[in-house]
């Protein structure tokens, strides 16, 4: 499978995923971005200005039924495909050779393709 197809299927999942949300939580997201954007706006930071908004919005997505599948029929996939880049990075991390370090971290996406593939594959099914 090429890196395109994998890209593809990324933005794909990703668009189907923001737009579950934006169907479902379009308020609460409203609320969130102008929060956010108005802090931005007069540089004020962020500390804690937007907590409510979090809350609210993150309460809305935990209960869109297709994310809630997600979570409840993906988890195994995504606890794989979660501890194959903690092991790739540990190698990463640990490696001292340069040249072998930058090999390494070229061979993660490789190695954790089938992982990531699965729980793809699985979220998908849930969003249908």
């Amino acid at each position: 499978m090429s890196q395109q197809y994998s890209n593809d299927q990324d933005n794909f999942l990703n668009d189907l995923i923001s737009n579950e949300i934006l169907k479902n939580c379009s308020k609460e997201n409203m609320a969130l971005q102008q929060c956010v954007s108005i802090n931005q706006l007069y540089k004020t930071g962020n500390n804690g200005k937007c907590v409510d908004e979090h809350i609210k919005y993150n309460d809305c997505v935990k209960n869109i039924k297709s994310i809630q599948g997600i979570m409840n029929n993906c988890k195994n996939l995504l606890q794989n495909y979660q501890s194959c880049i903690m092991t790739k990075q540990q190698e990463y991390f640990n490696e001292t050779d340069e040249k072998e370090k930058k090999q390494k971290q070229l061979d993660a996406s490789k190695v954790c393709f089938k992982e990531l593939n699965e729980l793809r594959e699985c979220s998908i099914k849930q969003l249908k």
